[in-house]
């Protein structure tokens, strides 16, 4: 998933093992690289990107104080 936050551009990838949870591999937040980062779960994609999002929006928020 590609996406923008405030000025920041980001990108979510995620993988999902046949029959398991859908996780996290790795956000790219410019130059930043999180591997495997602490981001909840999700029983699909679109779960575990809505959790990405609610994560890196946490993140740039923290930054920005």
């Amino acid at each position: 998933m590609d996406a923008t936050y405030g000025h920041a551009d980001y990108r979510v990838t995620a993988w999902q093992p046949q029959g398991k949870p859908a996780f996290v591999f790795l956000i790219a937040i410019g130059e930043r690289r999180l591997l495997q980062p602490n981001v909840a779960e999700g029983k699909d994609f679109d779960e575990v990107m809505r959790n990405a999002a609610a994560f890196v929006e946490r993140l740039l928020d923290a930054d920005s104080v």
